[in-house]
């Protein structure tokens, strides 16, 4: 079962190539296309790929209880009866530990996805049997653990030990650093370098065009500051899994640090060269960089770090460095700042928000506020960044005087 995004010719309207769910032949699922393209056509793509997600497994489950396509015709039959035990068997496998499934489904997202479809086609009877059936499912299954029980993830800032290491790994001078090409090199290290100072979600950086610099005159400062615009675009993509906004408050502005800055300015005026696209970070064969790609770049970084720097990250509960981690230790950053200037805790919290793209009244602050600080967390930050300037004080040597 596949959530796929089907390019469309160039005349199609921007909003059509929507993720659509297919099964093992390719052959697009009929309810699955309705619902993600006609009934969420508001959601993120990453909201509809993730609903899909489960409901592909619910009709993984219909083609073998009842036949292949069996789902859609229940669907378009009402067959309430037969769609309970379609969930009911789902849960089952769950329940004995024998689903086989990389993901578990979330029984929230296949309730909003049978509930939008009954809504949308209408009941011969009105919409009270429609009702009565999503409480049913909800009241008799919403208890049982479909989507389980998840650890709370680690919120704190990397070791110091890993994020001084992790800096000699991504120096494009580095004898360790594990990437081949000079290219490849300053792409990776500017990848590193957005996720570790911004937190940048994956996608989010996936979805960086050079369009989405500016630079505007800061009066505190007295000088000019970059700035870069998280926020969708109607670009043509290729990639097969396009990069998404996860909500609304994902859309934002963040002030660019200047060693940042003049590393993307390096590495597209050296190494980007004249793409087909408008995306900022390209791939070798000249495409925008996937977000699978990216973790991938973090895979490589991993493998190289020092035997007492992966040390240091299995102390810390970590098996290895996800752009996710990269995240938390921002996160954990700029709540240093915030607290070494004095900056009240609610205002700290607002400011977070407003940083990483959550929504108002997100408890996301309070986790990293209730989390383990690195005691040299700001030190760090600020090293880093020095340690940046010295990079391309080698080979660019206005960037270090900037």
């Amino acid at each position: 079962m596949k959530v796929q995004r089907f390019r469309k010719e160039d005349w199609i309207p921007v909003g059509f190539d929507r993720p659509t769910l297919v099964d093992d032949f390719g052959i697009p699922r009929p309810f699955a296309v309705v619902w993600s393209e006609n009934i969420a056509a508001k959601m993120s793509v990453d909201q509809v790929q993730r609903h899909l997600s489960s409901v592909g497994l619910l009709y993984e489950v219909a083609d073998e209880l009842l036949g292949h396509g069996y789902l859609d015709i229940a669907l378009a039959k009402y067959e309430l009866v037969q769609i309970e035990a379609m969930v009911q068997s789902l849960i089952a496998r769950l329940a004995n530990g024998n689903a086989g499934w990389e993901r578990r489904p979330s029984l929230n997202h296949i309730t909003r996805f049978l509930s939008d479809i009954f809504k949308y086609g209408g009941h011969p009877d009105g919409l009270d049997p429609i009702l009565r059936f999503i409480r049913r499912l909800k009241s008799m299954y919403g208890d049982l653990s479909a989507e389980g029980k998840r650890p709370p993830p680690p919120l704190r800032a990397l070791p110091a030990t890993v994020l001084q290491d992790l800096m000699v790994v991504f120096d494009p001078d580095s004898e360790r650093n594990p990437f081949r090409t000079e290219a490849l090199r300053w792409r990776n290290y500017m990848i590193f370098m957005f996720l570790l100072m911004l937190g940048l979600r994956r996608s989010e950086f996936a979805g960086i065009q050079i369009s989405s610099f500016s630079e505007r005159f800061d009066s505190r400062l007295g000088k000019r500051v970059s700035w870069l615009t998280i926020t969708t675009s109607d670009e043509f993509d290729p990639r097969y899994e396009a990069p998404g906004i996860k909500t609304p408050s994902s859309h934002r502005q963040l002030p660019v640090p200047q060693q940042l800055s003049r590393v993307t300015e390096f590495y597209q005026s050296n190494f980007r060269r004249n793409p087909r696209f408008a995306y900022l970070a390209i791939s070798q064969k000249g495409q925008p960089l996937s977000v699978r790609q990216i973790s991938d770049v973090m895979a490589c970084a991993t493998e190289s770090l020092s035997p007492d720097a992966k040390l240091e990250l299995n102390a810390a509960g970590l098996t290895s460095v996800s752009c996710h981690d990269l995240r938390h230790t921002s996160a954990v950053f700029q709540l240093q700042k915030y607290r070494d200037s004095n900056i009240e805790i609610e205002e700290a919290e607002k400011r977070l928000r407003r940083f990483f793209g959550w929504k108002d009244g997100s408890e996301m602050p309070r986790l990293y506020g209730r989390a383990f600080f690195e005691p040299r967390a700001h030190e760090v930050y600020e090293r880093t960044l020095e340690q940046t300037r010295e990079i391309l004080g080698r080979v660019y040597p206005r960037a270090a005087h900037g």
